[in-house]
C-alpha cells in the first residue's frame, strides 16, 4: 500500500500515531491534486503533507476523480481531528450580531 500523506510536524493535541490513523481512514478523495503536494495544518499546528497523484502513482483506492486540479484552493480550511478518530473539515463562521446560539443539554 502506497502512502497519500507524510506527518510533517506535530502539535500540541494530536499524537502522531491518533494523526496516522485518522488519516489512514479518511477518504481524501477531492483534497489530493495532480502534480502538486497539500500541506494540511490542524488546529493544534500539526503538518500533514498529501502527496500528488503523481507522487502516489497507481492506486485501485483512488479513481480519477478523486484527484483536483492544481490551481484549486483551500484556504480558509479548519482541521482537526475528533474524539472518535475522524478528521474534521470546517471553515470558520462568523457569527452575525442577529444570530443567537442556543445551547441545549
Amino acid at each position: 500500500k502506497q502512502d497519500k500523506f507524510y506527518v510533517l510536524k506535530v502539535g500540541s493535541k494530536y499524537s502522531k500515531l491518533k494523526i496516522i490513523k485518522a488519516f489512514n481512514s479518511t477518504d481524501l478523495c477531492g483534497y489530493l491534486f495532480t502534480t502538486k503536494q497539500f500541506v494540511i495544518t490542524l488546529d493544534d499546528g500539526a503538518e500533514i503533507k498529501l502527496l500528488s497523484k503523481k507522487e502516489i502513482g497507481t492506486n485501485k483506492e483512488l479513481t480519477a476523480d478523486c484527484f483536483v486540479s492544481d490551481s484549486k484552493r483551500f484556504d480558509g480550511l479548519l482541521w482537526s481531528i475528533l474524539p472518535n478518530g475522524s478528521v474534521a473539515i470546517g471553515s470558520p463562521h462568523k457569527q452575525n450580531k442577529s444570530e443567537k446560539i442556543f445551547i441545549t443539554n
